[in-house]
């Protein structure tokens, strides 16, 4: 699936996961996985973290089916085309 967040102020954010739901909770609690990916340095974590979950609606952009069985290298292709399409604030690289 491909989702995207987005905030009061606009800004988007561009992303995909086989699990979204596992995907997005990241965003919302420090824990040592993402201390190990430097993922709490993200814009996109900050920016929860700032302006506070219930200031963000979220959608799926595209779901494609049993996501267990997609593809890894289709869905980063598929996130990639969206992120050339929004050019989203808080997708820093802008290549996946």
């Amino acid at each position: 699936r491909l989702f995207i967040p987005q905030n009061i102020n606009g800004h988007q954010y561009i992303g995909s996961s086989k699990s979204v739901d596992a995907r997005f909770l990241e965003y919302f609690y420090i824990t040592s996985t993402l201390k190990k990916k430097n993922k709490i340095n993200s814009l996109i974590y900050q920016a929860v973290h700032k302006y506070n979950l219930s200031n963000f609606g979220f959608a799926i952009l595209v779901s494609l089916g049993n996501s267990s069985s997609t593809p890894t290298l289709f869905l980063k292709q598929v996130e990639q085309k969206y992120i050339h399409l929004y050019n989203p604030y808080y997708n820093i690289l802008k290549y996946t």
